[in-house]
């Protein structure tokens, strides 16, 4: 099949964008909590702080223990008055700010977070990152309850938000509005500003296998900060797959804080049957179900080399597709057992026609998200380039990317 204008026109997009000065932040895994995590400081904080990546949030929310640590704004400051979102910017007919006032002279607030406060802030364990007057919230306990030991807090991505990491840091040091991400098992890394400069042979490879789809307007009633693209089917082997509940085309959000993909229920009862057929006939036995998880296996003496399937999420059209196999498909419960890490919602999960693409999948894929054309790239697996998120945390140097 000839390419499509499309496709061209995003092709040579991923070839043109500048190489501009970008930050680089360390990323960490927790270990129970399977989240994703970044070391950050934040006055009048005496420790550093170890904070959730967020991909969907607003804003950074922090434990702020005791209260009024922070600098708190009034209602009518100028910080308060610039965080808000313009109107033009999200769902028509909803007020989607993501900062709200009470009476004059009361305090600033993030909406669903908590009140908006103002501290300098240095990013990263190396402190590469200094941003002055960065606006977060102060979380409830409540709030940030279940985030796993040691953590005190969440660090927003979020789009169409004043007061998200990006957006800040582009204000600040007048850089793009676009950042890349790399997660890892292990260590991965969080790019800011840019694509950086670097030399480095791998990062240069892995920006020209970039292939690029757009970034959905939220519609009525989703958060407008999160971060969705349209799905046109799933394939498995190839093969289309049919939900007689659920029909293409589909929803993706992207999510750092589920831990695996999840799918609502029609949909993953049509997506699993399907698949144990394909792992069946490729010699794998069905063993009990270890959770999360309903699929899992151990190989009969004809198993093949490699039985798992392909899973081809097509985008805007058949040329783009999102390929997760293998390793980021499969969860290793022990020596010989593999678990399917995808996992059904259950009753009362999203829309039934979004899937919620989770950490795990997410995992050694390289990601741009660039706000000012709403466009977000990706890569393919980087195991299938011979490298790693882990590998191409340890090569790039902060100074080669300023």
């Amino acid at each position: 099949m000839a390419p499509t204008h499309l496709h061209l026109h995003l092709l040579l997009l991923s070839l043109l964008l500048p190489l501009t000065p970008a930050f680089l932040l360390p990323l960490s895994k927790h270990p129970s909590s399977l989240h994703y995590l970044a070391t950050s400081y934040f006055t009048p904080f005496p420790r550093p702080l170890h904070l959730v990546l967020d991909l969907g949030a607003p804003s950074a929310s922090i434990r702020c223990s005791p209260p009024g640590i922070a600098r708190r704004l009034p209602c009518r400051s100028l910080p308060c008055l610039s965080a808000r979102v313009n109107k033009d910017d999200g769902p028509k007919g909803e007020d989607d700010r993501n900062v709200f006032c009470c009476d004059e002279g009361s305090a600033c607030w993030v909406r669903g977070v908590g009140e908006l406060v103002e501290g300098d802030a240095v990013f990263g364990s190396s402190k590469d990152l200094r941003v002055p007057g960065f606006l977060y919230g102060c979380a409830s306990n409540a709030l940030l309850s279940g985030l796993g030991s040691g953590i005190q807090g969440a660090l927003g991505l979020g789009r169409r938000s004043r007061v998200s990491l990006p957006f800040q840091v582009a204000e600040s040091f007048g850089t793009s509005a676009r950042f890349s991400l790399c997660l890892s098992s292990s260590s991965g890394v969080l790019l800011l500003g840019g694509r950086g400069r670097s030399s480095s042979p791998t990062y240069m490879s892995i920006l020209k296998s970039l292939t690029y789809t757009p970034l959905i307007t939220a519609s009525s009633g989703d958060s407008p900060h999160e971060y969705r693209i349209n799905l046109s089917s799933i394939n498995i082997n190839g093969i289309p797959l049919s939900s007689n509940s659920a029909s293409p085309p589909y929803l993706a959000k992207l999510s750092t804080t589920s831990p695996y993909t999840t799918m609502p229920t029609p949909l993953y009862k049509a997506f699993s049957a399907t698949f144990l057929d394909a792992m069946t006939s490729a010699g794998m036995n069905l063993v009990k179900a270890v959770r999360p998880f309903a699929l899992c296996f151990e190989p009969s003496r004809e198993a093949q080399a490699d039985p798992t399937p392909a899973i081809d999420m097509v985008l805007q059209s058949t040329m783009v597709k999102w390929t997760i196999q293998g390793k980021s498909l499969m969860v290793r419960a022990d020596d010989r057992v593999i678990c399917l890490g995808i996992i059904d919602g259950g009753v009362g999960f999203g829309q039934e026609d979004e899937v919620v693409i989770g950490g795990y999948q997410l995992e050694d894929v390289f990601m741009e998200f660039d706000f000012g054309r709403s466009m977000l790239g990706f890569s393919p697996s980087l195991a299938s380039m011979g490298t790693s998120c882990e590998e191409l945390a340890w090569d790039l140097s902060p100074k080669d990317l300023s």
